[in-house]
C-alpha cells in the first residue's frame, strides 16, 4: 500500500515532467529513469533474500550499512508518507473544494485531522477494504 501511495502520488505528475522535461528527455530520459528504479528495486529483493524473508527495508540498511543508515531509513520514509500525503492533499483540495463548496484552506484543515487520526493506525489491515473501494473508484472513473 505505501507503494502505490508513492506511485500513485507519481502519476500525478507525469504530464508535468513530460511537458516541462522537453520532447528528447521525456522519450528518453523518463524511460531511463524508469529503468533504473526497476534495477535498483531488483537489487533490493535480492538484498532481502539474503538478509532473511521476514526482513523489512531498514532491517536491509541496517545489515548492509549499520544502525545510523537505518534511522535514515526510518527518517526517509517518515518524509516520503508527509510528502505523499502532502501531494494527494494538494492534489484533492481543489477538486473537493469545486464540488463541495469552500475555499482551498478550509478543505485542508477540514481533512488533516482525517489524516492525523489514519495515521494513528498500527495495521494496515484494517485499511485492505479502502483499496479495493479506490480500485473500484478508479475504473468507474476511467469509463
Amino acid at each position: 500500500n505505501i507503494c502505490k501511495l508513492v506511485v500513485g502520488v507519481g502519476s500525478f505528475a507525469l504530464p508535468g515532467v513530460f511537458s516541462d522535461s522537453g520532447l528528447w528527455f521525456g522519450i528518453f530520459g523518463v524511460p531511463l529513469l524508469a529503468g533504473l528504479c526497476v534495477y535498483s528495486m531488483h537489487l533490493l529483493v535480492a538484498c532481502k533474500r539474503s538478509v532473511g524473508p521476514d526482513a523489512r527495508y531498514f532491517d536491509i540498511a541496517r545489515h548492509y550499512f549499520g544502525p545510523k543508515a537505518s534511522m535514515m531509513m526510518y527518517a526517509a520514509a517518515i518524509f516520503a508518507s508527509l510528502g505523499a500525503c502532502a501531494g494527494y492533499l494538494d492534489f484533492m483540495t481543489p477538486l473537493i473544494a469545486e464540488t463541495i463548496g469552500g475555499s482551498h484552506l478550509s478543505i485542508v484543515l477540514i481533512t488533516y485531522p482525517l489524516f492525523v487520526l489514519l495515521s494513528w493506525i498500527r495495521s494496515f489491515r484494517y485499511l485492505a477494504f479502502t483499496s479495493i473501494l479506490g480500485d473500484f473508484a478508479f475504473l468507474i472513473a476511467m469509463t
